[in-house]
C-alpha cells in the first residue's frame, strides 16, 4: 500500500482543468463536455437542496463552487487564446 491515499491517483486528472485553461487544445476540447454536465448537474443539485430539502451540504457547495470556476473559466477563455495574455 501507498503511503498517501491519493498517490495512486495519475497526475493528468487534477492537472487537465489547469490545461485547458492555459490552452491545451486537446485537453479543452475533452473536457468541454463533462465540465458542462457537470454545470448542469450542480445547477439541480443546488435547486434540490435549496426547494426541496430546504438544506444545505457544505461539502456539495464547494463541489459546486469548483464547477461553477471551472465552467466560468471554460466560457472565459476563447480557444486560440490563453488566460493570462
Amino acid at each position: 500500500m501507498l503511503p498517501y491515499p491519493y498517490a495512486s491517483l495519475p497526475l493528468c486528472v487534477p492537472s487537465s482543468p489547469t490545461f485547458a485553461v492555459f490552452d491545451y487544445r486537446q485537453a479543452r476540447s475533452s473536457l468541454a463536455i463533462p465540465i458542462e454536465l457537470a454545470f448542469l448537474a450542480t445547477l439541480w443539485f443546488l435547486y434540490l437542496q435549496a426547494f426541496v430539502l430546504h438544506a444545505f451540504c457544505p461539502f456539495c457547495l464547494a463541489s459546486a463552487a469548483v464547477t461553477f470556476v471551472l465552467a466560468g473559466l471554460m466560457v472565459a477563455t476563447t480557444p486560440g487564446k490563453p488566460l493570462s495574455a
